[in-house]
């Protein structure tokens, strides 16, 4: 699943995620954005700052929550 690799990709810390962030971040799975996003905390804070700020206005009041979470942590 589309999930599963963006895990995937979060633990190996791969460009590849940055590159496919855009479209990740509006994937109508909730699961591919909560995985997004727990793959963009491990990450370069300065590479993903803005990624996560935009994640704090998900729909989903599980991936906002959890954004607004990460985000205040850098």
């Amino acid at each position: 699943t589309r999930a599963a690799i963006v895990e995937v990709l979060g633990n190996r810390r791969s460009r590849l995620l940055l590159a496919k962030a855009e479209e990740l971040l509006s994937d109508a799975n909730v699961e591919v954005r909560l995985q997004l996003l727990h793959a963009l905390a491990k990450m370069e804070r300065g590479q993903v700052k803005d990624l996560l700020l935009r994640l704090t206005h998900d729909p989903h009041v599980r991936v906002s929550r959890e954004a607004k979470q990460i985000y205040a942590k850098i």
